[in-house]
């Protein structure tokens, strides 16, 4: 029997937002996160541009957990730690 599930919260770390509003707005308004890499290494490469996130994984995990996390594992807990908020699933 299939289980039906309800999307009740979102979450969103990307190159258009870090939140799910920031990611919608920024595409309802046609803002692209592509741009020209910043980091040293671009200029080796053929096409230096790329959808880069800014994100600053110490202002969300305390030191020992940010070292055990690779940089995607770091969106996607982010991500959903929003989407739990938002959808005051662990409100009283």
């Amino acid at each position: 029997m299939p289980r039906r599930v309800a999307v009740t919260g979102m979450g969103a770390v990307s190159p258009l937002g870090d939140s799910a509003h920031a990611a919608f707005e920024s595409a309802l308004h046609g803002r692209s996160g592509v741009a020209l890499l910043k980091s040293p290494f671009a200029q080796r490469l053929v096409a230096p541009v790329a959808a880069e996130v800014t994100f600053d994984a110490n202002a969300h995990f305390e030191s020992r957990q940010f070292r055990m996390l690779d940089r995607v594992s770091q969106f996607a807990l982010v991500a959903a730690k929003q989407a739990i908020a938002q959808s005051g699933c662990l409100e009283g």
